[in-house]
Parts: structure tokens; C-alpha cells; sequence
């Protein structure tokens, strides 16, 4: 049981790690290039509501504390990126094509 403990500790560490890099490129992104990104949000999306999930189930089973931040960061994060992409600050090229390039 012990080990099972401390890997869901580790990928919960990773999980807030992975968040904190995530955003900081995507700020430098922002500010230092055209706003134009060669992917799609959408699986990030979907990643971050696995990581809500993830999140959730740390604080319901096992740490508290680092459960509920990884909840709050991931609703944060959705939120977030759910505003980028409908104001056109970061999309997809061809996206912005089809959405008029405002």
C-alpha cells in the first residue's frame, strides 16, 4: 500500500509540474511570438479535465492538501484555455483563417 501511496504522490507532483511548464511556454508564446500555435487545444483540454479528475481522487483518497490544488489549478487551466481559443489569442492558424483574422 505504501508504494501505491507514493507513486500517486509522485504523478500528482508531476501533474502540478507539467501545469506550471505548460503555461509559463504558453505565456512566452504570447508575448514573444505572432499568436499562432501549430496544434489544437483540444486534447489539452481533454487532458486537463483527466487531470481534474486526477486531482479530485488525490484529495478524496490520499493527500488533501496537494489534491485540491491540482483540482483548482485544473479548473483554472480549463477555463484559461477555453478563453484563449474563443478570443483568438493563441489558435491555430488555419483557424484564425476561418474565423475572419480579426
Amino acid at each position: 500500500m505504501k508504494l501505491d501511496i507514493n507513486i500517486f504522490k509522485f504523478i500528482s507532483y508531476f501533474i502540478v509540474f507539467f501545469t506550471v511548464l505548460f503555461w509559463l511556454i504558453i505565456i512566452w508564446h504570447i508575448f514573444y511570438y505572432t499568436n499562432h500555435v501549430a496544434f489544437s487545444f483540444k486534447p489539452i483540454f481533454y487532458i486537463y479535465s483527466i487531470f481534474g479528475v486526477l486531482g479530485f481522487m488525490s484529495y478524496y483518497f490520499y493527500y488533501k492538501t496537494i489534491g485540491i490544488k491540482i483540482f483548482i489549478l485544473s479548473i483554472i487551466s480549463l477555463i484559461a484555455l477555453y478563453l484563449i481559443d474563443h478570443y483568438n489569442i493563441l489558435v491555430n492558424y488555419e483557424v484564425w483563417l476561418k474565423r475572419g483574422m480579426p
